[in-house]
């Protein structure tokens, strides 16, 4: 017993050293913001503080909002959350926190929350807010540089989107030499692609901050790791200390990135021996329902398929007890979780059974889960997070029908499957010579007529595995491009003009529309304003569908072509006589237009 109360009292001394060596003031935070549609956002600052050195109060907050665009705004913000304490701490030492005017590490969390109208679209809006002090750190240099947050919106190309939340704990302690897994427990309800990535802290928004030698923002720790798909964070701490990591959330819509958050954090590791659950502690088992286990955290089914498996954790601490949190309410929505401690009395080993159906439409979505198991440890509670994958099977589906030009080739790809086979059910059979590869997810097709190709994949269960796609082939067309000259002077016209070898009913789109005078017809004048090389688009449709695409390039040099006057000294000459003819140029510039 003396042992233990002693290595007891040295643990808590190693905490409060560390703590108190590195503590300044903020030791992480991040924005976030939601869509309530009609271009208004209500946008989040989230804010942790050290209680021993706070000086928060809670007074309204301004954030900037600039866009990339030319607005430059700023945002008041009101206090949702003030002085509400979440330290990694024991329920029988919270009292003993520094936030309770103790001596044990102690954290506070504040937000504060606005809502903004944005005036127009634009791909990128930035929600920033700078302040002082940055907590003093193993990895930065300097003890209280300013910290920098920032989250970033693209109205433009995804009007209404939300960024992503964050539900972990966000200034996570951890013991020396032992491995961490940790993961921000992002919840993303969009459906749209997630990309994460380490980053470098910010002072502002154009300066990082400086980094001891051997760190950087890609590694804030030595032999740190992050799953971009995942955004688990991976490591083994070999020194004590409080180390600065920021992670950055890129969400991509279609392939564009449409929003970023950051959440600039510490990781404090302390010199201490209690024992976590490992970071591969628990394996999907106990699979019921058609589904598949890809690798052990993650399963696959297709949409409408019930199933349940289990999670178990156990720590190598008998005499511990264990105890589970996770967003997994939130990811899998409707959802159904029970838990058990299947070797009582003793509570070291923990069950999850999870039940659920995934909805229509909950296929491609980020079904990823987290689990965080903490443990009953004094006067810091062990935690580790763990990851899982669902991954959720759409209907396996050819695309939207297309049409094409007699002659032309078009790029088909098949989705949700794992092996696909194409055959032609009307129109040209399948031949080397016209389709690309009759038995991968994506061929270039050539048909000569009108043809109606089916896709079937490996999909089964209650998984619909068959798809079709029509590709209409229209008769072919050609035409010429002429404009009226190469160049042009300010102001003066070019006819620009499109004329097919058949006549027929055929459609024109030009762009840009700017300084032309009809641009759906097939010779709009262009009438520049001002010098420089401009590039026409023009779209040309013909009835069938059959769609061709060519550009027009004209130069405008910055002159304007003079106004001329031609006079002579007399009307009337007799034989032998002479005249003088005078020309004016009305003080214009001789131009090569």
């Amino acid at each position: 017993m003396k042992k233990n109360i002693i290595i007891s009292l040295f643990f808590i001394a190693q905490l409060f050293l560390s703590h108190n060596l590195f503590a300044s003031h903020v030791p992480g935070g991040n924005i976030t913001y939601r869509c309530l549609g009609n271009n208004q956002f209500e946008v989040t600052l989230t804010m942790y503080e050290d209680c021993g050195s706070a000086f928060e109060s809670a007074s309204d907050q301004n954030i900037d909002v600039v866009s990339s665009c030319g607005d430059n705004l700023s945002m008041n913000l009101t206090s949702d959350i003030y002085q509400q304490e979440i330290s990694q701490l024991c329920p029988s030492s919270l009292a003993q926190s520094e936030c309770n005017g103790g001596n044990l590490p102690g954290i506070y969390m504040h937000k504060w929350s606005g809502t903004i109208t944005l005036p127009s679209q634009c791909d990128s809006w930035t929600f920033e807010y700078s302040s002082c002090c940055r907590n003093a750190s193993s990895n930065l240099v300097g003890t209280s540089s300013d910290y920098y947050f920032y989250a970033i919106l693209n109205n433009l190309d995804s009007p209404c989107n939300s960024s992503p939340t964050i539900s972990a704990p966000p200034i996570p302690y951890y013991c020396v030499n032992q491995p961490v897994c940790y993961n921000l427990g992002i919840v993303e309800t969009d459906g749209d692609s997630l990309v994460f990535s380490l980053v470098n802290a910010l002072e502002d928004a154009s300066t990082s901050v400086n980094y001891q030698s051997g760190f950087s923002g890609a590694s804030p720790i030595n032999g740190i790791t992050i799953d971009t798909e995942s955004g688990l964070v991976s490591f083994t701490p070999t020194a004590i200390g409080n180390y600065v990591v920021v992670i950055r959330v890129d969400e991509y819509l279609n392939g564009q990135l449409i929003g970023s958050i950051v959440q600039d954090f510490t990781f404090e590791i302390a010199n201490c021996n209690n024992q976590i659950i490992s970071c591969n502690n628990s394996s999907i088992s106990n699979i019921n329902g058609a589904v598949t286990q890809t690798d052990p955290s993650t399963i696959q089914m297709c949409e409408g398929v019930p199933f349940s498996f289990d999670l178990t954790f156990t720590d190598p601490d008998l005499a511990d007890s264990i105890f589970v949190e996770s967003n997994i309410g939130t990811v899998l929505n409707g959802s159904t979780v029970t838990y058990s401690y299947p070797n009582l009395p003793s509570t070291n080993v923990m069950s999850m059974t999870i039940a659920w159906t995934p909805p229509p439409g909950s296929s491609n979505m980020n079904n990823i889960f987290t689990v965080i198991v903490r443990d009953n440890a004094c006067p810091v509670s062990g935690l580790q997070t763990l990851v899982y994958t669902i991954d959720v099977l759409g209907p396996t589906y050819a695309g939207l029908d297309v049409t094409i030009c007699q002659g032309d080739t078009v790029s088909l790809s098949a989705i949700n499957g794992n092996s696909f086979n194409w055959t032609s059910v009307s129109g040209d059979p399948i031949t080397p010579s016209n389709f690309s590869c009759a038995t991968c997810a994506s061929s270039l097709a050539s048909p000569s007529t009108t043809t109606i190709y089916k896709v079937e994949s490996d999909l089964t269960g209650s998984c619909l595995n068959t798809d079709t796609v029509v590709v209409n082939v229209a008769p072919n067309f050609t035409y010429s491009l002429n404009q009226s000259a190469p160049s042009a002077c300010l102001q003066a016209d070019i006819q620009l003009e499109v004329i097919p070898d058949v006549p027929n009913n055929y459609t024109y789109s030009w762009t840009p529309t700017a300084n032309l005078d009809n641009p759906t017809i097939p010779n709009p004048i262009f009438t520049p304003q001002s010098p420089g090389t401009f590039d026409y688009a023009v779209v040309i449709s013909s009835p069938l569908g059959c769609i061709k695409y060519d550009t027009a390039t004209v130069n405008v040099v910055a002159q304007y072509a003079p106004t001329l006057t031609l006079t002579q000294n007399t009307n009337a000459l007799s034989c032998g006589d002479s005249i003088i003819v005078n020309i004016d140029l009305g003080n214009g510039i001789p131009a090569t237009c």
